[in-house]
């Protein structure tokens, strides 16, 4: 589901979503990167979060 706008850069983690319209990717490519361990992420229930940081420096 598309966002209307860009999630607010500040926050300490993000949605597999959240993440995806923050870096303008895909889900998909969101997925993937955390499957081949290039996006570490947590799992809290059933919600993969990624850490601010994580994305920061995967665009670096």
């Amino acid at each position: 589901m598309p966002y209307a706008h860009k999630p607010d850069v500040d926050k300490l983690a993000f949605t597999v979503d959240e993440a995806a319209a923050a870096i303008s990717v895909s889900r998909r490519q969101i997925y993937y990167l955390m499957k081949s361990g290039d996006l570490p992420y947590s799992q809290r229930g059933g919600r993969r979060l990624i850490r601010a940081d994580a994305l920061k420096a995967l665009l670096n």
